[in-house]
């Protein structure tokens, strides 16, 4: 079912002086600004409106006022919302959407063009500002989305919609995708296989309760449990290998180790090479997994 949000009628007071949403120290002009820069900033700001010491999605007691640093906070977010380009504005408005009802980003219809979003982005802006912590955890998901799709985020908005899943491949991906965006990170088990000295990142196994494994080397797969534990044996017995069993985001943190490959450069076969001491993902599904986790997690920035 395609998710529509239809935009509020255009009106006067929405329009709004455009500013550069990002910090102020970040010299880019908005031409050179690119959409994972912009979802990592508003990310920032989001969860910056939650505050110290509170809990993400929590409702304040009606009686309670924000204190002046959520609301300077809420300020900053509103600001940076409403000084996004229209194209910008699309691509947040759709992955905000994609990652709150978990859907295949090419089904999210926004109904919003360049030429009309300026206004009708705005009044959003005026919403969903008002709950920044939920705002971060739907572009997290919506971003963890796009990436086990392999979409380019710096690729025109009107093309997205043409990444609808074809092949059994891509719609393993975005099944993945959806349970990745879904489900806390709490929840993943995962196991990593690495060389001995953690400079190379070999395959990862991941899977979540009451669900089947999810495997990524240099292709996806769904192994059965019985070839994963032959597999975990297999590999802890060879002292050229290592596995290691840890939480999702402490595998992102291992995976933030790794040089990005964005779907651009993957296309076009671009070289990588590792800098030393870093743990670098190997094989192709891999890397496309490993950049969906470090976005699930909020980490998609630190990687080079």
């Amino acid at each position: 079912m395609t998710a529509r949000l239809d935009p509020p009628p255009r009106a006067e007071k929405d329009r709004v002086p455009r500013k550069n949403p990002m910090p102020p120290n970040d010299k880019r002009t908005e031409s050179e600004v690119t959409c994972e820069a912009v979802l990592s900033t508003l990310i920032e700001l989001a969860r910056a409106v939650l505050g110290d010491g509170a809990v993400a999605g929590a409702a304040a007691p009606s009686s309670a006022a924000p204190s002046p640093a959520a609301s300077a906070a809420q300020q900053r977010l509103l600001q940076a919302l409403l000084g996004l380009q229209p194209e910008m504005a699309i691509k947040v408005r759709t992955l905000m959407v994609a990652g709150r009802d978990g859907q295949d980003i090419s089904a999210v219809r926004t109904n919003m063009t360049p030429e009309d979003a300026e206004s009708a982005f705005a009044a959003a802006a005026r919403d969903v500002s008002e709950n920044g912590p939920l705002l971060a955890e739907y572009l997290r998901r919506g971003h963890a989305l796009a990436c086990a799709m392999g979409l380019d985020l710096e690729k025109p908005v009107s093309g997205w919609g043409a990444l609808a899943p074809q092949t059994l491949d891509e719609r393993a991906w975005l099944s993945f995708g959806k349970q990745l965006a879904s489900a806390p990170p709490d929840e993943w088990q995962c196991m990593a296989f690495s060389e001995p000295s953690g400079s190379s990142i070999a395959r990862i196994y991941l899977k979540l309760p009451d669900h089947a494994w999810w495997s990524f080397q240099a292709l996806l797969d769904r192994p059965s449990p019985a070839i994963v534990t032959k597999e975990k044996k297999a590999m802890g017995s060879k002292a050229s290998k290592r596995v290691t069993s840890l939480t999702l985001k402490a595998l992102a943190a291992r995976l933030s180790d790794a040089p990005a490959a964005s779907p651009a450069s993957e296309s076009r076969g671009a070289a990588r090479r590792a800098e030393p001491a870093r743990a670098v993902a190997q094989g192709r599904a891999l890397r496309r997994a490993a950049r969906a986790i470090r976005a699930r997690v909020g980490r998609a920035s630190e990687a080079p």
